[in-house]
């Protein structure tokens, strides 16, 4: 049988609405599938077939230990994405990379965390009625902004 580890975060299992139907929906196919926080240093990650990673939101604040966390499940098992595409990903500079490529990007104000700051001034050099504000290690949530022209910065 399939065993599939659903990696999260601990604070993130309440927050993740696809989390419990894809767990009973891998159960009801017949595939052995687990709910694991990713920082949890009781799992033996070799136990599984495969690791998708789901929502494991709370790396930005522990980056070196996540990275290094991908370097040991990689090793052990199949993740999914690839260690390769995950540390690329946690750098969100990747979306100008995507944007130059032809993808469509929502517009995004790169800022680095000791700078955070309101993308409003963004928003009227640019002529945009919306913009993000991503710290660029950032992977969601308190992190990121949506400001708009009227937006005031808390």
């Amino acid at each position: 049988m399939t065993r599939i580890a659903l990696v999260t975060a601990a604070a993130a299992r309440n927050l993740d609405e696809d989390l419990a139907p894809l767990d009973t929906a891998l159960r009801k196919a017949g595939i052995d599938s687990s709910l694991v926080d990713w920082d949890d240093a009781s799992i033996d990650w070799a136990r599984f077939d495969l690791a998708v990673l789901r929502s494991t939101w709370d790396y930005s604040t522990r980056l070196a230990e996540f990275l290094a966390w991908i370097d040991r499940v990689s090793a052990a098992t199949t993740l999914l994405n690839p260690r390769e595409v995950v540390r690329w990903n946690t750098d969100k500079h990747y979306l100008a990379e995507l944007a130059k490529a032809g993808a469509v990007v929502e517009p995004v104000d790169e800022a680095r965390p000791q700078s955070l700051h309101s993308s409003t001034s963004s928003c009227e050099v640019c002529g945009l009625s919306r913009t993000f504000t991503r710290v660029s290690g950032c992977g969601g949530g308190p992190a990121i902004t949506r400001p708009s022209r009227s937006y005031t910065p808390p």
